[in-house]
């Protein structure tokens, strides 16, 4: 079946219904109820699939919905981007806001305000955001770079380094965590090269570096070498091997 255009004020709606394809485009909104394909650039007001859907080009849009699974080739610039299932995009995402609440794997470099991910991510290049939270768990390549970073551990998490202002990063309630963990066998731990900011607290962290003015290493860390400006403070239960004040 191919995809049914229905005509609102001076552009048209696109719905693919069932299995079908289309060119890209310039639309009002679009629907992918099924499985369907778009072999080119999109641009719309809203995007969402609600089965299965594969972009060959990119994605300009007030908002990207994924209920299901999508592909996308070419980069995402959106004001909300948002995966309740799983999603592929094959190059930059630019979105004012980032929800996943299934599973995200960007190629490209992931820029937005807010970063919320209740879930997984992969990003193969940077992260930046003003705020970047997580309650479950993520792989960066590269740098993530936020004002605000809060990290709740249900797996294990990897980043080559951290940047920002605050930084916390915890493990859940042992109750719960147990419980997940029973459910998915998963464990909670970052491993970084090197984690930067102005206050920090970290646990259940495996770190090279950790440099701030501010720094609270709590259980189940593991730090060669602390930096910090103004106060330290290290739990009984991590291990720090070097300790600098500068």
């Amino acid at each position: 079946m191919e995809g049914l255009w229905m005509k609102t004020g001076s552009k048209n709606n696109l719905v693919i219904a069932g299995s079908g394809s289309t060119s890209g485009g310039n639309y009002n909104d679009v629907k992918i109820n099924g499985e369907g394909r778009v072999n080119g650039d999109l641009e719309c007001v809203h995007f969402r699939t609600n089965g299965k859907s594969e972009v060959k080009g990119g994605i300009q849009a007030e908002s990207v919905q994924v209920h299901g699974v999508s592909k996308v080739a070419g980069e995402v610039k959106v004001q909300q981007f948002k995966v309740n299932g799983h999603a592929e995009v094959q190059a930059d995402v630019k979105s004012e806001e980032v929800k996943v609440y299934g599973y995200a794997e960007i190629k490209g470099r992931l820029s937005s305000e807010e970063v919320e991910i209740k879930g997984g991510v992969s990003i193969k290049g940077d992260c930046e955001a003003e705020r970047f939270s997580v309650k479950g768990g993520f792989h960066i390549e590269h740098m993530l770079n936020a004002g605000n970073i809060a990290i709740d551990l249900y797996r294990t998490s990897k980043v080559k380094e951290i940047g920002g202002e605050k930084i916390t990063i915890r493990k859940p309630s042992h109750s719960l965590l147990d419980k997940v963990k029973m459910i998915f066998n998963l464990s909670g731990e970052l491993s970084a090269e090197s984690i930067e900011g102005d206050d920090i607290y970290l646990e259940h962290t495996r770190a090279k570096v950790v440099r701030g003015n501010h720094i609270h290493i709590g259980p189940g860390c593991e730090i060669d070498r602390v930096e910090y400006k103004g106060s330290f403070k290290s739990d009984k239960e991590a291990k720090v091997r070097d300790c600098v004040q500068q």
